[in-house]
C-alpha cells in the first residue's frame, strides 16, 4: 500500500506502477485518530484500527515518518527466502479427440455441415524435473499442448513470519494458477508472479503447485495443421518463498 500525506485539505498519494499495471485509491474523511505512516524505506505500510504498521521483507534498520511529525526507526529481523528449484511436473497433453460431425437441412436447397472435435486430454507423470519448460523434459517434450503442473512440497515450523510470498519466476507469458494445499490461491499477474498464499500455509509440511497452460500451437504444428516453432512454454527459472514481517511502528 502507499504511503500518504494529508495537508491544507488535500491528500497526495505516492505510488508507482510497472507498464500495464493499474490500481484504485479510495479517499475518505478520517474521524478517528489514526496516526498513519507518510513515507518508509520499508516494503509497505498500512493502519491496523488507528496502529500504524510496516511490512518488510528483509532484515535491516527501517525509517518510517508518521503523520503526528514523528519519525520511527525499527530494527526488523526477516527470515531467510526459501528457494524452490526442482519440482515434480505432471503434464496434461491436449490433443484432438473424436470427432462428431452436425449436419442441418433447412429445406432452402442446401445442407449445412458442421464438424465438432473433442479435446482428449492425458496426463504424463514427468516427475522431478528443474523449473523448466516442459520442452525441455525428455517425458513431455515439445509438440505437446495443454498444462503443466510443478509441484513442490515446503516444511514450515516456527519461521517467524507474519506471512510469505510465493515468486514463480518466469511463465514465458503463459498464464498461470496456483494451487496451495489443494486449494486454489489468488488470481496471478504474469507481469508480476507474486501471490501472497500466507493464509492457505499450515504448520508443516506444505504442497505448493503452479500450474502453467499454453496455446494450442505446439500441437498443432505437431501434426502439421500449422507451420511454426516450437515454442518453450512452462516455467522458466527459479522460484522462491519470500517471508514477510509485520511491525507497529511506535
Amino acid at each position: 500500500m502507499p504511503v500518504y500525506a494529508v495537508e491544507d485539505g488535500r491528500a497526495s498519494i505516492d505510488n508507482a506502477l510497472d507498464s500495464d499495471e493499474m490500481t484504485f485509491f479510495a479517499i475518505a474523511k478520517d474521524k478517528t485518530n489514526a496516526v498513519w505512516a507518510t513515507g518508509t524505506n520499508a516494503a509497505s505500510a498500512y493502519v491496523d484500527g488507528e496502529n500504524p504498521y510496516i511490512v518488510v521483507t528483509e532484515t535491516g534498520a527501517y525509517e518510517t515518518l508518521l503523520s503526528d511529525g514523528s519519525t520511527v526507526v525499527s530494527a526488523i529481523e526477516v527470515p531467510s527466502v526459501i528457494d524452490l528449484p526442482t519440482g515434480n511436473l505432471t503434464f496434461e497433453s491436449f490433443t484432438e479427440g473424436e470427432k462428431t460431425y452436425i449436419t442441418e437441412d433447412r429445406g432452402l436447397g442446401y445442407e449445412m455441415a458442421e464438424v465438432y472435435i473433442a479435446t482428449q486430454k492425458t496426463m504424463i507423470d514427468a516427475g522431478g524435473v528443474s523449473l523448466v519448460p516442459w520442452s525441455e523434459t525428455e517425458a513431455v517434450g515439445s509438440g505437446v499442448s495443454g498444462v503443466g503442473y510443478y509441484t513442490s512440497t515446503v516444511t514450515l515450523t516456527n519461521t517467524g513470519a507474519t506471512g510469505w510470498l510465493l515468486d514463480i519466476g518466469s511463465t514465458n507469458g503463459a498464464s498461470a494458477a496456483v494451487y496451495v494445499n489443494g486449494v486454489k490461491a489468488a488470481a496471478v499477474d504474469i507481469d508480476n508472479p507474486v501471490v501472497d498464499i500466507s493464509a492457505l500455509l499450515v504448520e508443516g509440511d506444505n504442497e505448493i503447485t503452479a500450474g502453467v497452460s499454453s496455446t494450442l500451437l505446439n500441437v498443432l504444428a505437431a501434426n502439421g495443421t500449422m507451420d511454426n516453432e516450437p515454442q518453450a512454454y512452462g516455467m522458466a527459472g527459479a522460484a522462491s518463498l519470500i517471508p514477510y514481517v509485520s511491525v507497529l511502528v511506535k
